[in-house]
């Protein structure tokens, strides 16, 4: 014998809209969350976040208020790392000089 019944499931649909200007998915791009305030993001707001170097596939993203806000850390973030990378270029001439004067006793 063959019954049939009817089943209908269920679905939560979830819309994400942008935190900034409110709009959704934009040319089949979705909203992204920032990296830094956790806000929903479109398309027009986002930015690739430049604290990451190597994104990989899946590069992380920030919104536009969170990089305007961003850019005078960033700008002290760079002359540290500057500052930084003489230091680590005069240890590495160190080493390597030191292992030469050994390499030349031995």
């Amino acid at each position: 014998m063959r019954t049939e019944r009817k089943v209908t499931k269920l679905e939560t649909v979830v819309n994400v809209v942008c935190d900034i200007c409110g709009k959704g998915e934009i040319s089949g791009i979705p909203c992204r969350r920032c990296e830094i305030c956790g806000r929903d993001i479109c398309f027009h707001h986002q930015i690739e976040d430049p604290r990451v170097m190597d994104w990989g596939d899946y590069p992380d993203y920030i919104c536009t208020e969170c990089y305007v806000i961003g850019k005078p850390y960033m700008e002290k973030i760079r002359e540290e790392e500057k500052r930084s990378e003489g230091v680590i270029d005069k240890l590495e001439k160190q080493w390597e000089e030191a292992a030469l004067g050994n390499a030349q006793k031995g």
